[in-house]
């Protein structure tokens, strides 16, 4: 009888030390294990990102460009790693009819770091495979070219071409890519590089 009593004693001084640490550590801070890592950021979407991800590459507004372009709509695209762990939101202005396109970014003197303009076609159906050019453009851009579900099939390094060259009889060069293509994103040289984005990376219209 002593024996049984000394061991159910055992049982519930037990018991209630498991109760007691397990309250505590509800209450108490996180452990290390849950804390997120000195290095890691999130993106908006609350993804942790890795140390290399560039989540504020871009900005949250595109600024005053040219009167030319101002008035083209602004939304935000999120620029997404193939994986899903580094998602990177960028300023545009759309450049979504027959119009807007034929013009893109002429005349711009200069594109910030973290913005661009991002070319569809609302009204046409199917696959192109035409390259842009840079007639009167007068600031060297990187353009990625986008699958239907919005995959970065090419990225080219384009040049500026203005009016000097065409006078000198120089005709603007077109930049195709290597696939077939449903949109396209420009941005400034240098720009898809310095955050590491490359084909296979995708691109979504957040707003």
């Amino acid at each position: 009888m002593v024996w049984e009593a000394s061991v159910g004693a055992v049982r519930t001084l037990v018991l209630l030390a498991l109760v007691v640490t397990v309250t505590l550590a509800a209450c108490g801070p996180r452990s290390p294990a849950s804390q997120p890592d000195d290095g890691a950021r999130s993106t908006p979407s609350g993804v942790a990102a890795p140390d290399d991800c560039r989540v504020d590459a871009g900005l949250d507004e595109v600024p005053g460009l040219h009167p030319s372009v101002d008035s083209y709509p602004a939304i935000t695209v999120v620029l997404a790693s193939p994986d899903g762990g580094c998602r990177i939101p960028l300023a545009v202005r759309l450049a979504d009819s027959s119009a807007r396109r034929a013009h893109g970014l002429m005349e711009v003197p200069e594109l910030p770091a973290g913005t661009g303009m991002l070319f569809t076609y609302p009204d046409a159906d199917g696959e192109r495979t035409g390259g842009y050019y840079m007639k009167n453009t007068l600031v060297a851009l990187d353009i990625a070219y986008l699958a239907a579900d919005g995959t970065v099939v090419d990225i080219r390094a384009m040049q500026p071409c203005v009016e000097d060259d065409l006078a000198a009889g120089q005709g603007c060069p077109t930049y195709p890519p290597d696939m077939p293509y449903h949109a396209a994103l420009e941005v400034p040289q240098g720009w898809f590089e310095t955050v590491g984005v490359t084909e296979g990376w995708v691109v979504t219209v957040q707003r």
